[in-house]
């Protein structure tokens, strides 16, 4: 067929008006927004009743605007690159001009009686070779097939969409990098910031309370928990923004024993555990249905020092509205090995500190730290006017036991002499080894009557204890009470040492005090 002056004409002002009309498509920022001005540009030039814009995701085509279908179709299709006819196009980046679905041999399709004919326009939006998305049409007004010239300004109109559509992810990609630039740099602040503030103590207590409060600040999690286990040290703290009830903490233990089973093959009894509760007053805002539920997401993590598990800390996001992220797990991951290297520095300080200060054998203080606390418990007497005790014992013919049961047994039984100290006096009461058999205790806040009662109570509770073979053992104490025998540190031990000798020279097993 001749095309005449008019025909070229009209051609050339239906080109001219859609790129005018499609310069609108780059004044949009949004893709979702440009997605449908595309499907209405795409009815209008090119005179169609059913139009879709799929827009590629790695693997999938997902419609990204519509006229002329149902909204479940819209909102359920997804096509995998290479399938069907829009999968097709996709994966080839090539039109398609059907004439007859079901004579054309690329398809061999059966017809829908939704459709006026059986000819299609299926168009890529391709930017450098790479496929955006698809535009198909269907249903042109007039009942005709498609032909070249719809070909043609579908593929001018494809191609401006193109432009546009990379324009705005371009655009996103460049706003998502600034995102990831800020937040990395909050994440490095927020590191930097705990990384002083853990430097800053030896304290295992204030470091897990510097941990929590960090965590709280980074995370917005309403609950932390941390769970710690190091040679003899058993602690379980919840620290909650918001008020905890008996029946959240039972709620915690259950979960918990529950994530650890992923951890241990054996099952870890809570029971044994020192539970602390840090919580601040606000009541929880849901209701006693959600918090029956599980939490919406929590991340929990060994705590690791150099190939050691220390603990287990965990995040509970129960009220969040944001589910927790691979990259909040790997936050999560750096703050908890930072926290598990300071706290297991914080108890290595303290167990050197613990063994400068404690005797190897029996567990009790040494006596260079009986020194330090009875110069402490001096200056903290003359400074509030009250008194304080001092109890020195022996272990009467402690000889003659390790020559009859041997030295092993000699040690086992001041092992226990030291267990019946602990249990027979109060935890303020300060039990040190003098050396060899020799004991001394101070009372602090006590006068001599009542240091006195506490002697003759150890006394007794010495005597009733049975060692090797049933065998027994008997005390010598002498009494002494600051300032009232003593003004001055080594006369208060000399008049005290000086009791002691007197309880054994008036034939042991007695409590002598001080003249």
């Amino acid at each position: 067929m001749q095309i005449t002056k008019d025909d070229l004409e009209e051609k050339l002002n239906n080109l001219s008006l859609l790129y005018k009309k499609t310069e609108v498509f780059f004044s949009f920022l949004d893709i979702d927004e440009l997605a449908l001005e595309i499907v209405k540009k795409a009815k209008e030039f090119l005179g169609v009743e059913i139009c879709s814009l799929m827009l590629k995701t790695d693997d999938a085509l997902y419609i990204a605007a519509a006229i002329g279908l149902a909204n479940d179709i819209i909102q359920q299709t997804k096509i995998k690159l290479g399938k069907g006819i829009s999968g097709w196009v996709a994966k080839t980046g090539e039109p398609l001009l059907i004439k007859d679905i079901e004579k054309d041999k690329r398809v061999r399709k059966k017809h829908q009686s939704k459709y006026h004919t059986k000819s299609l326009l299926s168009v890529p939006l391709k930017k450098d070779n790479n496929v955006l998305g698809v535009l198909n049409l269907n249903n042109k007004k007039t009942k005709e097939i498609f032909n070249e010239d719809d070909l043609k300004l579908a593929a001018i109109l494809a191609n401006q969409a193109s432009l546009a559509i990379d324009r705005i992810q371009l655009i996103q990609q460049e706003d998502e990098q600034k995102s990831m630039v800020k937040k990395r740099t909050q994440e490095l602040n927020s590191l930097y910031h705990l990384g002083i503030r853990l430097s800053s103590s030896l304290n295992y207590i204030e470091l897990i309370q510097i941990l929590e409060e960090e965590l709280h600040k980074i995370f917005y999690s309403p609950i932390i928990l941390l769970m710690l286990f190091w040679e003899g040290i058993k602690k379980v703290i919840i620290s909650s923004q918001y008020r905890i009830t008996d029946t959240m903490i039972e709620r915690v233990k259950n979960e918990l024993t529950h994530k650890l089973s992923l951890f241990y093959d054996e099952e870890v009894n809570l029971d044994s555990f020192e539970f602390t509760i840090h919580q601040k007053g606000k009541i929880l805002p849901v209701s006693k249905k959600e918090l029956a539920q599980p939490m919406a997401t929590s991340l929990l993590l060994p705590l690791v020092s150099a190939d050691n598990v220390i603990g287990v800390i965990s995040l509970g996001n129960n009220i969040s509205q944001h589910p927790f992220t691979k990259e909040d797990l790997r936050l999560f991951n750096i703050i908890a090995h930072h926290g598990a290297v300071a706290i297991e520095q914080a108890l290595l300080h303290k167990r050197v500190e613990e063994l400068a200060i404690t005797d190897g054998l029996t567990g009790l203080f040494n006596h260079r730290h009986f020194q330090e606390c009875l110069d402490t418990e001096i200056k903290q007497s003359h400074r509030y006017g009250a008194p304080f005790s001092l109890i020195m014992l022996d272990i009467d013919d402690f000889k003659d036991y390790n020559d009859t049961y041997g030295h092993v047994e000699g040690d086992a039984a001041l092992v226990k002499m030291a267990k019946v100290m602990e249990e027979s006096l109060r935890e303020v009461d300060i039990i040190a080894r003098y050396g060899g058999e020799e004991f001394v205790v101070i009372l602090p806040q006590t006068d001599n009557k009542a240091a006195y009662l506490a002697a003759n109570r150890l006394r007794v509770a010495v005597k009733r204890t049975k060692f090797i073979q049933d065998s027994s053992l008997t005390i010598s104490l002498g009494v002494a009470t600051y300032p009232q025998h003593g003004a001055q540190k080594m006369e208060l031990i000399r008049k005290v040492d000086e009791a002691l000798y007197h309880a054994k020279s008036r034939g042991k097993n007695q409590v002598c005090i001080a003249a």
